[in-house]
């Protein structure tokens, strides 16, 4: 069920933005005009978000990679447990923002404050539906990616994986100075964060290109794929 759920997200990310920020938009419209009446509304979508969110993280994740093409590249799926938080984020900044447009006129300080931190929130949000923290293999190396930074591990580095964790991989390297680290990345070099997977899945493949290096030009191609249920 869960591996269903991902590959619909997955495929249909544009329309999952959409189908949040379109309701966001009209809540801040007339948020306004429902008051009090808004309150149960946010409450019960924010609720909702939170119980989908528990049961994905609870839930076993997947043991699969989807195939990018075009990069060429595995990458990891989409995290549910954080996907599932983002229509109860929304409405709840939506909320905000509602409240500081029709605020009275002479509470300008709520008005700027919460407009302030419902647009913020807003944007945030979206860039988490948008593009969710993923993990791609290339043929040239594992490349990690956040909203505000990144890590890129080449091959020719020889990474190994140390630790497997639930949540992230601590991974030990030969040549660690062509380690290249992105904007903020508070894992470290030798971290990468785990989500839409299985971590001990993951760490097997990385260790298995990191390993045999003839594999690794079919990375990101429907054959590859196939070969890697057996890792």
């Amino acid at each position: 069920m869960l591996l269903k759920m991902t590959l619909w997200v997955d495929r249909r990310r544009r329309l999952f933005v959409a189908a949040v920020v379109v309701p966001a938009c009209a809540l801040v419209s007339v948020g306004g005009d429902l008051g009090v009446a808004a309150v149960p509304l946010v409450g019960g979508v924010l609720l909702v978000s939170i119980v989908l969110s528990v049961a994905a993280y609870a839930a076993p994740r997947p043991e699969v990679l989807f195939a990018r093409p075009g990069v060429p590249a595995f990458e990891t799926g989409a995290d549910l447990s954080v996907l599932a938080l983002v229509p109860g984020l929304v409405a709840l900044s939506s909320a905000w923002v509602a409240g500081g447009i029709h605020a009275r006129a002479s509470d300008w300080s709520f008005q700027l404050l919460t407009g302030f931190l419902g647009v913020w929130a807003l944007a945030f949000c979206a860039a988490v539906a948008w593009r969710s923290p993923t993990v791609r293999l290339r043929s040239d190396g594992v490349e990690a990616r956040q909203l505000f930074g990144g890590l890129f591990v080449p091959w020719e580095a020889r990474p190994t994986v140390a630790d497997m964790r639930p949540y992230r991989l601590a991974l030990t390297y030969g040549r660690p100075e062509l380690v290249r680290r992105r904007g903020w990345w508070p894992l470290g070099p030798h971290g990468i964060p785990v989500t839409g997977v299985d971590a001990g899945f993951l760490g097997q493949v990385i260790q298995y290109y990191g390993q045999d290096a003839g594999r690794r030009a079919g990375i990101g191609t429907g054959d590859e794929r196939g070969l890697l249920t057996g890792v």
